[in-house]
């Protein structure tokens, strides 16, 4: 009997994790020919440390608690003068805002902002829940 080729093995053993798994638990490289040398978990845990990293770089720049009420809670990102959901849908496209801000330099026009703060602005300049105009003081002076 002869061996069948390597991408046509139905298990594989994870370079990282060293556990033998299905063929399917392991992404393939474009075309579908050869699986990744890690398993789908052990490159999910990669995406989300490197997640993890850009955010703290992107929180260190713009600060690292809500501009509006201070927390450091369910931190998001806000564009200053408005206008995210069409610089999302415009320039971002399939990136993600964290990911965008560190590949642009960290532009100006943008500030930390807690999601519930950050939501309650989506309807114009200024926090609806704590009733505060959001323009950070190097901005302001402009």
């Amino acid at each position: 009997m002869t061996a069948l080729p390597l991408e046509f093995e139905p298990v594989k053993r994870c370079t990282k994790c060293g556990i033998v798994k299905p063929r399917p638990d392991f992404y393939s490289a474009a075309g579908g020919a050869r699986p990744f040398s890690e398993c789908k978990s052990c490159c999910g845990e990669r995406g989300v440390r490197r997640r993890r990293e850009q955010k703290a770089e992107v929180l260190a720049h713009y600060g690292e608690t809500c501009a509006c009420c201070g927390t450091a809670d369910d931190l998001s990102f806000d564009h200053i003068e408005g206008g995210g959901a069409t610089h999302r849908l415009t320039d971002i496209g399939s990136w993600n805002m964290t990911r965008w801000l560190i590949s642009n330099g960290f532009p100006d026009g943008y500030q930390t902002l807690c999601r519930p703060c950050n939501a309650s602005k989506s309807c114009g300049d200024s926090c609806l829940l704590h009733n505060r105009q959001l323009r950070p003081a190097r901005l302001s002076s402009e």
